[in-house]
């Protein structure tokens, strides 16, 4: 699987809450099975086991061995290493183009204000000199 086609999995695992409520759920038990899962989600064993599939899919948990016929589910380790460093990249490449914006912005206001300064001090000179000639000539 390629790296985008396994991020659109990972990112569409993790949209969905109920997903993200069994990924927390593991996270605090380590491994669960579907009736355990089941129990505590306001849904069915099958919804359960669908959501588990997507999970599974998106290389986010894995099946662990468990009791005689249990299937047991766990968090696969490192699975998330891939989306966290494209999140990182794509933080680094925001920031930096925030900064450039940010630079520009502030470069167009120093010639803004500059300009402005110029046209104050010649409306300034206009005035002295007009000011000095005679009013009655």
């Amino acid at each position: 699987m390629r790296l985008s086609e396994r991020l659109d999995a990972v990112f569409g695992a993790l949209a969905d809450p109920t997903r993200r409520q069994v990924l927390e759920r593991l996270l605090g038990a380590g491994s669960v099975s579907v009736p355990q899962l089941s129990g505590d989600l306001p849904i069915s064993r099958q919804a359960v086991a669908k959501h588990l599939a997507v999970l599974g899919e998106a290389g986010l948990i894995e099946r662990l061995p468990g009791a005689g016929r249990e299937v047991r589910y766990g968090l696969a380790a490192g699975a998330l290493a891939p989306a966290a460093a494209w999140l990182q990249a794509a933080d680094r490449a925001w920031d930096a183009r925030l900064q450039r914006l940010a630079q520009a912005t502030q470069a167009t206001q120093a010639t803004q204000g500059t300009q402005a300064t110029q046209a104050t001090q010649g409306t300034q000179a206009t005035q002295a000199t007009q000011g000095r000639r005679d009013p009655h000539a």
